[in-house]
């Protein structure tokens, strides 16, 4: 049996830990290109190359109501005003092994934002050029009594 909790994957941008997520998807990471390309000749002669664009997009999603939209907003207005919104990004599953980390990221532009009869969320939008992710799995849960 594998466990998985959703409150035990942090967040971390610019050593803050995020907090007040949203109700669905908490953060969500892509990469940009694939690993590899493939070059198909007329002669049906196929030669794969690699491709070196490790860049990605994390976005993370936040409640209105959350403290860190307040950290990000900051974030982001330091970085338009003086070019200093580059910051490390890590999500992490304390459960598991799954490990994301860029090194350097920056938003890209402030969330939309809706008023109405529900709490709303804001998505961030991190862009990275060297975005490293290892997909691991989870734990065992285990037991202190065997066979339970």
């Amino acid at each position: 049996m594998r466990d998985y909790d959703p409150k035990k994957v942090i967040v971390v941008v610019a050593g803050v830990p995020m907090k007040g997520f949203g109700s669905g998807t908490k953060v969500s990471i892509s990469k940009e290109a694939d690993d590899w390309n493939l070059h198909m000749g007329t002669d049906g002669e196929g030669t794969r190359g690699r491709v070196n664009d490790e860049s990605g997009t994390i976005t993370i999603t936040l409640a209105a109501s959350s403290p860190s939209n307040g950290i990000l907003t900051t974030m982001r207005e330091a970085d338009k005003i003086a070019g200093a919104g580059v910051k490390p990004v890590m999500v992490k599953d304390m459960l598991g092994t799954t490990l994301v980390l860029a090194a350097q990221a920056w938003i890209l532009k402030p969330p939309d934002i809706e008023f109405g009869t529900e709490v709303g969320e804001y998505e961030w939008v991190f862009k990275t050029h060297n975005l490293k992710i290892f997909a691991g799995g989870s734990h065992d849960s285990g037991s202190l009594i065997p066979g339970l």
